[in-house]
């Protein structure tokens, strides 16, 4: 079987198993920076060389993006912060690292911001047995159309981008007592705050997760939730939807989906989540 793709948005492809009697441990893919996508889960056929054979994807880090319009004839950014572009008579800060929106004295601006969280990090696949993981959820996105900013003074916004979590290695857990950490890691969160008034927050996406003998471990709750593992086991909650955002102006919308449980196969081989 070949490795699966990743989603849109980033996500890292997943790892997969040969058919029975094969040996192959196809590593998931890590999902891709400043996208917040989640890490591909690890996949195996056999007990491979190594545990990072058949390890989970790290999750991709996030973004977030602040854009508002200036004269056709200027080309002159109105703030600092980010990396900043020019297109369709709008000034574009991106920033794919934590850092600061500076507004200067009489800023008055109407602004677009976009914002996702980290994504969650895959599990690894489970051998010898021919166990595969759930892959990391997506980061949670936030989208506002029109967020006024007016600042009479100069003002610092800070910007902080959340970090994709880490993958799980490959290989399975000796004792009853370590198979609920059998999973990957969750992805940070991306904050863009305006000093207490209003705070943007893209939850970080769930972990993935892996396997716990007769049955998987759960994904793990998130801007999006992470994929359930091996069999019989939840994805976790997609959380961003019903995140809530003190004082942040009405309009925006949140996006965040539940994560995908795992197999109910009793087939060693289909057991993937």
């Amino acid at each position: 079987a070949k490795a699966g793709e990743g989603g849109p948005g980033g996500g890292g492809d997943s790892g997969s198993a040969v058919e029975p009697g094969g040996a192959s441990w196809v590593a998931g893919g890590n999902g891709s920076a400043a996208t917040g996508g989640g890490g591909g889960a690890g996949g195996s056929d056999a007990a491979p060389p190594s545990p990072m054979a058949a390890a989970g994807g790290k999750g991709g880090s996030g973004i977030c993006v602040v854009r508002y319009k200036i004269g056709a004839t200027t080309g002159t950014a109105k703030a600092s912060g980010g990396e900043i572009s020019f297109y369709g008579g709008k000034v574009i800060h991106t920033f794919t690292s934590s850092g600061t929106f500076t507004t200067p004295a009489g800023f008055n601006e109407t602004c677009e911001v976009v914002s996702v969280g980290g994504g969650g990090g895959g599990a690894g696949g489970y051998q010898p047995q021919r166990y595969a993981g759930g892959g990391g959820g997506a980061g949670g996105v936030i989208v506002h159309p029109g967020v006024p900013i007016s600042t009479p003074t100069e003002i610092n916004h800070t910007v902080t981008i959340g970090a994709g979590g880490a993958g799980n290695q490959g290989s399975g857990p000796t004792s009853p007592s370590t198979w609920p950490t059998n999973r990957g890691q969750s992805g940070t969160a991306t904050q863009f705050d305006w000093g207490g008034n209003w705070t943007f927050n893209s939850v970080g996406g769930g972990y993935g997760g892996g396997d716990k003998g007769p049955e998987g471990v759960a994904g793990g709750d998130g801007g999006s939730g992470g994929g359930g593992g091996d069999l019989i086991s939840t994805g976790g909650e997609g959380q961003q939807p019903t995140t809530s955002l003190p004082g942040l102006p009405p309009g925006y919308n949140q996006y965040g989906s539940d994560g995908g449980n795992g197999s109910n196969s009793p087939t060693a081989v289909w057991r993937r989540g």
